[in-house]
């Protein structure tokens, strides 16, 4: 009998639909007194559709809550009195998550509504009140169906590059939703407070590989980006949290006093990566060959200088960078051009000139001495 049966399509199907009566409640509330402030009360719930929208793979309607949420929360610190513009802005996010809602109930299978739900005004609205949907939501999707060593799968964004620090560990963490200790309120309460201290810093659903090479048990596979002062397997340790590290993308640089000499490097067999623990836990996931060995740190100027004395002969090495190769193709077309074009410009003169040196001549020619024609008709 499975343990984990805490989290399930129907239970975040049932939260939503719980989350969105309590949402359209608190909004006539609001509407009622009629202040700025009283819509902060929607700040909360609508966090918590976001992680259930995130959950179930819906990443627009994550990215929709999640700037609802933003928005209203700004609203608590205003003076200025009751807008319409609230109103229209509020009623109209309450008929986006009821679209999402209804569309997610007539196609549970699939992970993204088919129907469209026109979401784009309300996002628009939300990125001219300067509300980044990237860093309140950071809900991605994150496909392997044509990489399972996620060599080339993991696109970190730009806002999430942005937000790691040096002195961290950028790891690559996968989990499924279905078998976890910790029930739904418990864990969406988790990854709000790590979200809000930068240790989430992407997450969103795993598109695994096709169902014949997705290992059994898994029903809702999930991905987190972590940024942690330790390893990951200790944060996940720490958090009650069943789940495995795929990948560490980045590791903090070791204390330069504490490394070998390149004497005692290249006599020492080479040491396992950092980055990577010694025995990967059995916890359900991506299979053994989907975990990829993080790259190594890189070396020193000392350590390339041997390294080209030795593997000189068979290591090519880029001479010129690309954009000096650019320029130097740019310019080499222009001076052809130009030499052509001068080199024909100047064939054509010479010729126009002899013929008009020719011509004169022959007119001259025609003329005697006192300037009658020589021609007679």
């Amino acid at each position: 009998m499975n343990q984990f049966t805490s989290i399930s399509e129907d239970v975040l199907q049932a939260e939503l639909n719980r989350l969105q009566a309590e949402l359209e409640t608190l909004l006539r509330e609001a509407e009622t007194k009629q202040t700025p402030s009283a819509l902060e009360a929607l700040a909360p719930p609508l966090r918590r559709m976001h992680w259930a929208a995130s959950f179930l793979g819906a990443a627009d309607w994550a990215d929709l809550a999640a700037g609802g949420a933003e928005f209203v929360t700004r609203l608590r610190d205003k003076d200025d009195p009751w807008s319409s513009e609230y109103t229209d802005t509020l009623s109209g996010l309450m008929q986006c998550t009821r679209d999402f809602n209804t569309a997610r109930q007539l196609m549970p299978l699939a992970p993204e509504p088919r129907q469209p739900v026109p979401a784009d005004k309300l996002l628009s609205f939300f990125r001219s009140r300067r509300i980044s949907i990237e860093r309140t939501s950071a809900c991605r999707e994150l496909s392997v169906e044509h990489d399972e060593s996620f060599d080339y799968a993991v696109k970190i964004p730009l806002f999430a590059k942005q937000q790691h620090r040096n002195e961290r560990y950028l790891s690559l963490v996968f989990l499924d939703l279905a078998r976890q200790s910790l029930s739904l309120p418990e864990l969406t309460a988790l990854f709000e407070e790590n979200r809000g201290s930068l240790d989430i810093l992407l997450h969103g659903p795993l598109t695994l590989p096709p169902k014949e090479s997705r290992p059994e048990g898994d029903e809702l596979p999930y991905f987190l980006l972590l940024d942690t002062l330790g390893i990951a397997e200790e944060w996940l340790s720490a958090n009650a949290v069943q789940g495995r590290v795929l990948n560490v993308l980045k590791a903090p640089r070791s204390p330069g006093p504490s490394a070998p000499s390149p004497d005692q490097r290249a006599s020492s067999p080479s040491a396992p990566s950092p980055g990577r623990s010694a025995a990967a836990p059995a916890a359900a996931g991506i299979p053994d060959s989907a975990v990829n060995t993080p790259p190594a740190a890189p070396k020193t100027g000392r350590q390339t200088r041997g390294r080209r004395k030795t593997s000189r002969s068979d290591d090519s090495r880029v001479r010129f960078s690309v954009g000096f190769k650019l320029i130097l193709i740019v310019s080499t077309i222009i001076i052809v051009s130009m030499s052509s074009l001068s080199i024909v410009g100047l064939i054509f003169f010479r010729r126009e000139i002899r013929n008009r040196v020719e011509e004169t001549n022959i007119t001259l020619s025609s003329f005697d001495i006192f300037g009658n024609s020589k021609v007679f008709h």
